[in-house]
């Protein structure tokens, strides 16, 4: 049949277990959704596991988020990152011991928030299900567009006892690999049992599946048939292994011993893949499914052995009655040895009969194999969507935006308008009027989309218009051929280069995590995702350290939110690595810093290393960020009458061993300083790096070696810096958007934590920042591991 390789739907998620995970629904989850990857090429698959340990596990590529599955915070999260993603469509495998909650009732937190159609497969339906099992699931079909079973017992049962319209039911057969029909005898050698007849149990092995009753039957079985064995595989279900250990599997092998047929029962204790699960079947002359409830309305096992051909024995259970009807197989009653020895008596006697129910299980099969169902369900995605009905998005509170809170200077925004225009923000003005000569940056329209979230959590109406041009230009700057932002673009609107700098790169990131995570305007969520997600793995090869440093606490601002992203968690632990190597590589006596030289925004490295810290987390990060702070602090600080913050200047820097340049001292720094101790306090809880916050924001209010202010209050701009004899004039992007940060990150601090006059003017009563160091080192991990 000709491959499918388009659908209208662009992008599925699949939420369940997922391989490497051990069980069943992880199996077909991942079945599914390779099934579906590899039928519509077009179509982008995604997978959302929930990890039933904290460690998680090795996931492959395609796994994009992680659930944790007693956190309900995570499931929150995870809606927030499918809602952002531009995923058309979710197939939620549904199985009540998966999800966290009463009756997995965690599930119905992420479902309650999605914006796109979702489809829902239902692995278990109760006939007597407890209050709780009746309340989720009914639920779930609510807030499903369809839902799919894989019997018609399952279809009558939702109906009869759930009350769920049949219009709204997809009957969809359990997946199978497409195997050909070989004779038992092609794989026996691989197992060492050629010449023997084979008899087959494989799954997770739990009390409850009855295997039990199978060797019981055993000697009935030999004494006709000597050479039969019976070979049990797969390993103990990992759960039962946690409660109660290997004790199911013992008294197996004790029964065996017992009964005198050890010698004939050969146990393969471990999860087989699934080509070594194709060999145990194709080897396999009969497969027993010796079940003692009749309460399962779907079978794994079941399904891959009917549809690969094989003699299937079982108890009747609901789907063993519905699958092996019309003689595709043989049913015998539960709990009774006696009659499925008879039955394997009289189909290994009986070899025409035994190929009849072969063949006819084969066919049955062939609208099983796994092409087949991805077709199936992508006819049932389609369908949920045209009928999807569109929710308003959710609302989201915001906070007004708060009175001036001690002496912080009023909001301005005059002349950040005055910069904007319909293409964003433009680089640079002479004085306060915009120099249209100099054109765009990326780096500035990056650091204005950070103020315009900034302004958003303090209630401000022009916010999210703002954020929208500035949004726009970040994604114009994206060039998907290079996957870099370039950065330099002149007033027609003509870039200037096919790719910018790397610290270009690492700010956009920093600017686009910072919205995904802070901003509450969905509007602006799902162009931001897309550009955050393309240019994310490039930053891994840039060499930049502060690249590095930008898009570390934009990943952190991510984080806040989407806590389960596997990759971005990979891209933040691997830059994180590397900024730790440098420290070492570079830290000597006197010199506590990840470079020989400081340069610029020489404090968002810390920074970068305290959130990382925090979020990995990591004790030893924590420590370091907080000594190189403590450092830098130190080196910033003016211990003479004015105690004043004191950047290091841009007219040369400052080399290890060399001579500190004090000018030109730019805001960009005072704004780095400010972030990174107000983060210090946050973590910490130690006042007094709020208060070595407050010296580098006053520097811009005229505490500083000149006296002067670069802020102007009457533009609400900012000058471009400090000369040795005068302030820089020109009111710029950068120095501006710096200004405005700073102001709107302590507004925010101050919100959550009212300043007093003692807080920010103890430094002198101190002596020294290196006091700072000190104290936080002894508390900082269990404040950052506690996320105090």
């Amino acid at each position: 049949m000709e491959k499918v390789t388009h659908s209208i739907i662009k992008r599925i998620a699949f939420i369940g277990n997922y391989l490497p995970r051990q069980c069943g629904i992880a199996t077909f989850t991942t079945d599914l959704c390779e099934a579906l990857a590899d039928e519509y090429k077009g179509t982008a698959c995604i997978a959302l596991p929930v990890n039933d340990t904290e460690e998680g596990y090795e996931y492959p590529a395609r796994v994009r988020f992680e659930l944790a599955e007693k956190d309900i915070e995570s499931y929150r999260r995870a809606a927030d990152f499918l809602n952002i993603n531009n995923v058309d469509m979710v197939s939620l495998q549904h199985e009540y011991g998966i999800f966290g909650g009463k009756a997995g009732s965690y599930i119905l937190t992420l479902l309650r928030e999605l914006r796109m159609p979702v489809v829902t497969t239902l692995h278990t339906v109760l006939r007597d299900p407890n209050p709780d099992q009746r309340r989720v699931l009914e639920e779930i079909v609510s807030l499903s567009d369809r839902v799919v079973v894989m019997s018609e017992r399952g279809a009558e049962f939702l109906q009869s006892i759930y009350h769920v319209p049949a219009e709204k039911i997809d009957l969809v057969p359990h997946g199978i690999p497409d195997v050909p029909f070989v004779d038992p005898s092609f794989h026996k050698d691989l197992f060492g049992v050629e010449g023997k007849s084979v008899l087959l149990s494989f799954g997770l092995l739990s009390a409850n599946k009855g295997i039990e009753n199978v060797i019981a039957a055993l000697p009935a079985i030999l004494a006709k048939y000597p050479n039969v064995v019976y070979m049990v595989v797969g390993a103990t279900h990992p759960h039962v292994i946690q409660n109660e250990g290997e004790t199911y599997r013992l008294s197996l092998q004790w029964l065996a011993h017992e009964k005198g047929v050890e010698g004939n029962v050969i146990f393969y204790n471990r999860f087989v893949s699934l080509e070594e699960l194709i060999q145990f079947i194709s080897a396999a002359d009969i497969y027993i499914t010796p079940y003692l409830d009749e309460a399962q309305i779907t079978s794994g096992t079941l399904a891959y052995t009917l549809g690969a051909g094989k003699a299937v024995i079982s108890t009747p259970y609901w789907y063993a009655e519905e699958m092996l009807a019309e003689e595709r197989g043989a049913l015998v009653p539960f709990r009774d040895p006696q009659a499925l020895a008879a039955q394997v008596i009289d189909l290994l006697g009986n070899e025409s009969k035994r190929h009849a129910m072969r063949k006819r299980a084969y066919l049955f099969g062939r609208d099983m194999i796994w092409p087949q169902v991805a077709r199936r369900y992508m006819k049932t995605f389609e369908r949920a969507r045209a009928e999807h009905r569109h929710f308003a998005a959710a609302e989201f509170a915001v906070k007004p935006l708060d009175k001036r809170v001690g002496e912080l200077p009023p909001l301005k925004l005059d002349h950040l308008r005055h910069l904007t225009d319909h293409t964003g923000i433009l680089q640079h003005a002479i004085f306060t009027i915009p120099n249209y000569r100099e054109g765009y940056t990326t780096d500035d329209n990056a650091r204005a989309l950070m103020v315009s979230v900034l302004l958003e959590e303090l209630g401000n109406k022009d916010a999210v218009d703002l954020a929208t041009r500035y949004l726009a230009f970040t994604w114009y700057a994206f060039n998907s051929d290079t996957r870099r932002f370039r950065n330099f673009m002149d007033y027609q609107r003509n870039w200037l280069e096919d790719s910018g700098s790397e610290d270009s790169h690492g700010r956009a990131l920093w600017a686009l995590g910072t919205l995904l995570g802070r901003s509450n305007t969905p509007t602006l969520h799902n162009m931001a995702a897309r550009i955050f997600q393309q240019s994310l793995l490039p930053i891994l090869e840039t060499t930049s350290p502060r690249a590095w440093a930008f898009a570390l606490i934009g990943i952190y601002e991510y984080l806040q939110r989407f806590a389960g992203d596997r990759r971005v968690s990979q891209v933040q632990e691997e830059l994180a690595g590397r900024l730790l190597s440098l420290y070492k590589d570079n830290r000597v006596d006197g010199w506590n810093w990840f470079e020989n030289k400081l340069t610029y925004c020489n404090a968002a490295l810390s920074h970068a290393m305290l959130l990382c810290g925090q979020s990995i987390p990591n004790p030893e990060m924590t420590e370091v960020a907080l000594e190189s702070l403590s450092w830098l602090g130190e080196l910033q600080y003016d211990d003479t009458e004015g105690q004043h913050f004191v950047p290091i200047g841009s007219n040369g820097f400052y080399s290890r061993g060399g001579e500190r340049a004090r000018f030109d001292q730019q805001p960009v720094e005072a704004q780095a300083m400010v972030s990174a101790c107000l983060e210090a306090n946050r973590i910490t809880g130690d006042k007094r790096w709020y208060g070595e916050a407050r010296r580098a924001f006053e520097w811009f209010l005229g505490r500083n070696d000149l006296h002067l202010p670069l802020y102007d209050p009457t533009t609400g701009g900012c000058r471009d810096g400090l000369h040795p004899d005068r302030p820089n004039e020109n009111q710029g992007a950068e120095s501006t958007l710096a200004f405005l940060q700073s102001l709107l990150e302590l507004r925010l601090a101050e919100n959550v934590n009212p300043p007093n006059e003692s807080t920010y003017h103890e430094r002198s009563s101190l002596g020294s920042i290196s006091t700072l160091q000190s104290q936080p080192h002894s508390d900082s991990r269990e404040l950052a591991l506690s996320g105090k």
